[in-house]
């Protein structure tokens, strides 16, 4: 079954923070129009099929109007914001002094960007100033410690964004393999190496929620990336040691999350990495006038489980048609729909 979402205030994807927090509204940012899916007759709400991938109808109410959850694209390109964090040394677990690092990359407003700064004696570091973006690559070395390039690190105006600890030490290898419930192998599967902690309830005790709320509908940038060979391998080479997640997805398969830490010493880690069946989601996304709209990120969230990675989100975009389609999703069940 296909379902149609109209485009509303974007403002539901509160919702699906408060959900996860299961602490209402902390920061007080909820408001607008929302829409909450019953958990009633057959057809009320959304549910995703299991691997036979059937949908259900979700129609919202309203026009698109009022608050934005995620700030506007005019708030986020102006200004200036900051960068902080914690640069660590494997083989001691304490924090590395007079690390160098150098934040660059363009601007929103098509500024060159080249922060620099140096960690404090704890590991500490801040980067101050820095022109709002996106997409910024973070580079950190202590000499005699290790080198580090951290992708994808986002600066929004008026807010310090925090990338967390930052572990340097000899670089090591993450390899395995990608297999289905009865053991054979896939092949195609995507596979994503992302730095940092794998929880939620770590991200967010690290600071992370602030991040993780601007962000919710922007799919994080991995660290490498690569698909399973014939025989179901991956191997990714030159691993910073410290906490990494591995992220695999694959279509009819469902999202499975892999923690992954390097202890240093040029360690190898071998991973095998089941993927149970899962299903698909389809549907449409129209405007008030009942009007396709093409374009739209569309973020899924299984509304199961207990507190998930904030890794645990499935994204896709609607097409000139309105028309999009998730080919891997996290969990069965219901899912909470955001459109952005």
């Amino acid at each position: 079954m296909r379902s149609k979402l109209v485009l509303i205030v974007v403002v539901v994807a509160a919702l699906a923070v408060a959900y996860f927090l299961a602490a209402g509204d902390p920061l007080g940012l909820l408001g607008g129009t929302t829409r909450e899916s019953g958990h009633g007759a057959e057809g009320d709400g959304l549910d995703a099929g299991g691997a036979g991938g059937a949908g259900a109808e979700v129609e919202g109410t309203g026009e698109a109007r009022g608050p934005q959850l995620f700030g506007s694209d005019a708030l986020r390109r102006r200004g200036l914001g900051a960068v902080r964090g914690r640069v660590l040394d494997m083989r001691t677990g304490k924090g590395v002094v007079s690390a160098t690092l150098l934040l660059t990359g363009v601007g929103h407003g098509k500024e060159p960007v080249a922060a620099r700064a140096q960690s404090a004696a704890d590991g500490t570091f801040a980067l101050a100033d820095v022109a709002a973006g996106a997409g910024f690559a973070l580079r950190v070395e202590a000499a005699g410690v290790g080198v580090r390039s951290v992708p994808g690190v986002e600066v929004s105006a008026g807010q310090s964004s925090d990338v967390g600890d930052l572990w340097l030490g000899k670089v090591g290898t993450i390899q395995g393999k990608v297999v289905d419930g009865a053991g054979q192998p896939v092949a195609g599967a995507d596979v994503e190496l992302h730095g940092g902690t794998s929880t939620l309830r770590e991200f967010f005790a690290g600071g992370g929620f602030l991040e993780f709320f601007r962000n919710l509908d922007r799919e994080p940038v991995p660290s490498a990336e690569q698909e399973s060979k014939s025989d179901g391998g991956f191997r990714f080479e030159a691993v910073s040691p410290g906490p990494h997640t591995l992220l695999v997805r694959a279509p009819s398969f469902r999202q499975t999350i892999v923690s992954v830490t390097l202890t240093g010493e040029g360690a190898t880690e071998q991973v095998t990495v089941r993927l149970g069946p899962g299903g698909t989601l389809s549907g449409t996304v129209v405007d008030a006038q009942d009007k396709p709209v093409g374009g739209v990120t569309l973020v899924a969230m299984t509304e199961e489980g207990a507190v998930p990675s904030p890794l645990a989100r499935s994204f896709a975009k609607s097409k000139d048609d309105g028309s999009f389609l998730f080919t891997s999703l996290m969990g069965e069940g219901r899912q909470m729909l955001i459109a952005a």
